[in-house]
């Protein structure tokens, strides 16, 4: 689990970037989904700690 989280926590951050890239570039649309792919990315984040505190 600490493994997923890991690459979770380290994607959430370059979807937020490409999304922010997106959205200067002209590109809402896909701006827009790369923000909700972000914002899921957090979720899952925070599930992995969360999985990761009820095991410990």
């Amino acid at each position: 689990m600490r493994t997923q989280r890991a690459t979770v926590e380290y994607i959430a951050p370059l979807l937020s970037q490409l999304a922010q890239m997106a959205e200067r570039d002209g590109l809402p649309e896909l701006a827009y989904l790369l923000a909700m792919a972000r914002q899921e990315a957090a979720d899952l984040a925070e599930r992995f700690a969360d999985a990761d505190d009820s095991m410990e």
